[in-house]
């Protein structure tokens, strides 16, 4: 899919679309900065903006949670999150991108 070979085409994919977490996590998974053409609801998920920040750190600016405020690189983690568990993807987020990889034609 276009969104699998580069992220940033969730920007023209329709709002269903960017609402599904399987397809904004595909996308942020290839390119950090799609975060930005994500739903609210996918901009204010903590996992989808720890993984575009894995991919970008630049991508943070897109996260807009509830309690969280985004505004520097203490803030924007969920709490009881350490700047170790944002530095690299953990292994359900590896298993879980490959699986979506493979079933998403």
């Amino acid at each position: 899919t276009a969104v699998e070979q580069n992220g940033l085409a969730l920007e023209f994919t329709p709002l269903v679309l960017r609402q599904d977490q399987n397809i904004v996590l595909l996308a942020i998974t290839t390119h950090g900065q799609a975060l930005e053409f994500a739903s609210n609801a996918m901009r204010q998920d903590t996992r989808c903006v720890n993984l575009a920040c894995v991919q970008d750190p630049e991508a943070k600016q897109w996260g807009a949670g509830k309690d969280e405020i985004w505004s520097d690189d203490s803030d924007w983690k969920s709490e009881g999150e350490s700047d170790e568990d944002c530095d690299e993807e953990s292994d359900e987020d590896r298993d879980e991108r490959d699986k979506r990889q493979k079933t998403i034609p």
